[in-house]
C-alpha cells in the first residue's frame, strides 16, 4: 500500500510463506565495511550475523505473527542496536482457522448426540420390552416357587427326620466305635502288661531262687561239716551266705518299692535337698560294701550350698542303687567318682566307676523292664537290673532325666538331673 521502509506490517496468506528482505545501513564513509544482524522474532532464537551481507531469506514459514529485526554497525564497528523492524503476519488457512474448527466441533457434538439419543430411544423401547417379558416371567417364577416352597416344606420336614434319625445312629456308633477302640486299646496294654509283668516276675522269680538256694546250700555245708572246717572256711562260707542275704535284702527291697510305685502309693514330698549332706549318708551307708573290696570312694560339689528340689527318700533310693551297681562291677582297690554341679535349672549328679564297663548292646535296654537282664558283678555279685529301671522311673516323676556313658572295660558313669528350685507356679 506503501513504501516499505514506511509499512509497519505486511499480511500474507498461508502459500505467501516465501519472501526475502533486503536492508542497508545509512553510513556512506566506506558501505563496503557495513555489518548487519537480523532476526526473525517467533522463528529465530538468536541474532543472525550475516557480516556485510544485507539480504535475508525464510522459506515455510508456519501461519502466525512475526517481527523482523535488523540492526548494522558503520565501518568503524559502532552497532546501531536499536536498528528497524516490521511485523510480518501470515494468515492461516481457511481449515486451520477458528470458525472452521468451532463448526467442525459443533458438527461432530450433533452427530454424537443424534446417535446417542437414537441409542437412548432404542435402549428405551428395549427396557419396556425387556420389562414386560420380565414381569411376565416372575409371575410364573413366582407360581412355581410357591408350588416349590410347599414342595420344599414337606422336603425339609422329612429330611430333619431323617437327620435326626441318622444323627442319633451316627452318635451311637461313634459311641460303639469309640467303647470298641478303647477297649481294643486296654485290651491291648493289658496283655502287653501282663506278658511284661509275666517275664519280668519269671525273672526275678529266678533271681530270687538263686541267692536262697546260695544262703540254704551254703548254711547245710556248715551244718554238716561245722566240726571238721576250718575258721577260714567257716568264714568264707559265712561270706557267700551274707552276700546272698544281702542280694536278696536289695532284690525284695527294690520289687516291694518298684510295686508301691506302680499302684501309686509312694507319696511323693518334694523338698529342698543338700546335695553335700546327700553325699554323706550315701557314703556312710554304703561304707561296709566299699570297704569288703577296698575301693576308694569320693565325692565332689561344684560351688558352694548345692541344693535339688526333690522327695528325699526316691532320690536317696536312687543314689543307693547307682552306687551300689558300682560297687558290685568295679574291681577291688578300683574307684568311685561322685559328682554335682549346676547345669542351667538343673543340678546334674554322676556316678563313676573305674569297673568293667556295659557292652554297646546291653545301654540300649539298660533302663527297660520289658528286657530286664543281668550281669554278675566283679565278685560274682548278683543282681536283677530293677534297682536302675525303679531309678529311671524315680527321676522321671521328679521331673529330671537320667542316662549312661560307658566304655566296655574301662567303667561307666552313670548321671541324674534334678530340678535345682522349686518349679515356679503357672
Amino acid at each position: 500500500d506503501k513504501d516499505i521502509s514506511l509499512t509497519e506490517e505486511l499480511i500474507f496468506t498461508h502459500n505467501e510463506n516465501f519472501f526475502s528482505f533486503d536492508f542497508a545501513a545509512l553510513d556512506y564513509i566506506t558501505p563496503e565495511k557495513n555489518e548487519y544482524a537480523y532476526m526473525m522474532e517467533g522463528f529465530d532464537n538468536n541474532w543472525i550475523y550475516s557480516g556485510n551481507k544485507n539480504t535475508a531469506s525464510y522459506t515455510n514459514l508456519d501461519a502466525g505473527e512475526y517481527i523482523f529485526k535488523v540492526i548494522a554497525s558503520n565501518n568503524e564497528g559502532v552497532w546501531n542496536y536499536e536498528g528497524t523492524s516490521l511485523k510480518i503476519h501470515i494468515l492461516p488457512p481457511w481449515w486451520e482457522t477458528v470458525w472452521f474448527r468451532l463448526l467442525t466441533i459443533a458438527a461432530i457434538a450433533a452427530a454424537i448426540f443424534i446417535i446417542v439419543y437414537k441409542r437412548i430411544k432404542y435402549l428405551d423401547n428395549q427396557r419396556i420390552t425387556l420389562k414386560k417379558l420380565v414381569d411376565k416371567r416372575t409371575q410364573e417364577l413366582q407360581n412355581t416357587n410357591n408350588k416349590l416352597r410347599i414342595q420344599t416344606q414337606e422336603l425339609t420336614r422329612s429330611y430333619n427326620l431323617l437327620e435326626e434319625g441318622q444323627a442319633e445312629i451316627e452318635m451311637q456308633s461313634e459311641e460303639l466305635s469309640a467303647q470298641k477302640e478303647s477297649l481294643e486299646k486296654l485290651n491291648k496294654e493289658l496283655n502287653n502288661l501282663n506278658a511284661t509283668k509275666d517275664k519280668f516276675f519269671s525273672i526275678i522269680a529266678h533271681d530270687i531262687k538263686s541267692p536262697f538256694n546260695a544262703i540254704i546250700g551254703f548254711s547245710e555245708l556248715i551244718k554238716e561239716n561245722y566240726q571238721t572246717w576250718t575258721d577260714e572256711q567257716k568264714i568264707r562260707t559265712i561270706d557267700i551266705i551274707l552276700n546272698s542275704s544281702r542280694t536278696l535284702h536289695e532284690l525284695l527291697e527294690n520289687l516291694l518299692h518298684w510295686s508301691r510305685n506302680q499302684r501309686g502309693t509312694i507319696s511323693f514330698n518334694p523338698q529342698i535337698i543338700d546335695i553335700e549332706e546327700l553325699f554323706n549318708n550315701i557314703a556312710s551307708l554304703t561304707q561296709a560294701n566299699i570297704k569288703s573290696k577296698n575301693i576308694e570312694l569320693t565325692t565332689k560339689t561344684e560351688g558352694e550350698n548345692l541344693t535339688a528340689y526333690a522327695d528325699k527318700f526316691m532320690v536317696d533310693l536312687v543314689m543307693r542303687n547307682l552306687i551300689s551297681n558300682a560297687i558290685k562291677f568295679t574291681f577291688s582297690e578300683g574307684q568311685i567318682k561322685i559328682t554335682a554341679k549346676n547345669v542351667n535349672s538343673f543340678v546334674r549328679i554322676e556316678v563313676e566307676d573305674s569297673g568293667t564297663g556295659i557292652s554297646e548292646n546291653a545301654l540300649q535296654n539298660l533302663f527297660s523292664i520289658e528286657t530286664n537282664q543281668t550281669t554278675p558283678g566283679t565278685n560274682k555279685e548278683k543282681g536283677t537290673g530293677l534297682g536302675l529301671v525303679l531309678a529311671k522311673e524315680f527321676v522321671v516323676q521328679n521331673g529330671g532325666e537320667i542316662g549312661v556313658k560307658s566304655t566296655e572295660g574301662r567303667g561307666s558313669t552313670f548321671y541324674f538331673t534334678l530340678p535345682s528350685t522349686k518349679p515356679k507356679k503357672i
